[in-house]
């Protein structure tokens, strides 16, 4: 896998291509230049983060790392949190929440202080939410049990054929 090859040289040097390419994106054309770019600090996060991968992936591919060492944590039996799915439901609903608020609909709308769609897709997303929730207590939540205790199975069983 390509990924596993990435060495630590490309991280580094993402880390310095990022703040100086950050701050000239968002404030140092305007400072520098005397133009302002238009583009919003999270369209930036976005290309960058996209740009930042490609460099990493050219990185694995033209000077791979050559010695992998693989982290193992031997876990023993892991019993799952019963509320990790709906809490994660929650926290995408909640960030799905700030855009509302956040956006034309929300405390952006120019004549008024919300738009007539706020409400309405506020109640949605509460609906759509809790909907989601009781299908993740109703049918995810034991798939998921199932699926975490199987999970050292194969492994184990292939460490064992091989002698390790």
């Amino acid at each position: 896998m390509l990924v596993k090859r990435v060495p630590p040289i490309a991280a580094k040097l993402v880390i310095g291509f990022h703040v100086v390419t950050y701050y000239f994106l968002v404030w140092g054309t305007e400072q520098w230049f005397g133009f302002d770019l238009g583009i919003n600090f999270i369209h930036i996060y976005g290309i960058l983060f996209i740009l930042e991968t490609a460099i990493m992936l050219v990185f694995a591919k033209v000077r791979p790392m050559q010695h992998i060492k693989p982290i193992r944590i031997d876990l023993g039996r892991v019993k799952p949190w019963r509320h990790a799915i709906s809490t994660s439901i929650l926290l995408v609903a909640a960030m799905v929440f700030v855009y509302f608020i956040f956006s034309p609909i929300g405390l952006a709308y120019a004549d008024g202080i919300v738009s007539s769609w706020f409400w309405p897709a506020t109640i949605i997303l509460f609906a759509v939410t809790s909907g989601l929730i009781w299908a993740s207590y109703r049918y995810w939540l034991p798939k998921y049990e199932a699926y975490l205790s199987n999970l050292g199975t194969t492994e184990e069983l292939e460490e064992k054929a091989i002698g390790e």
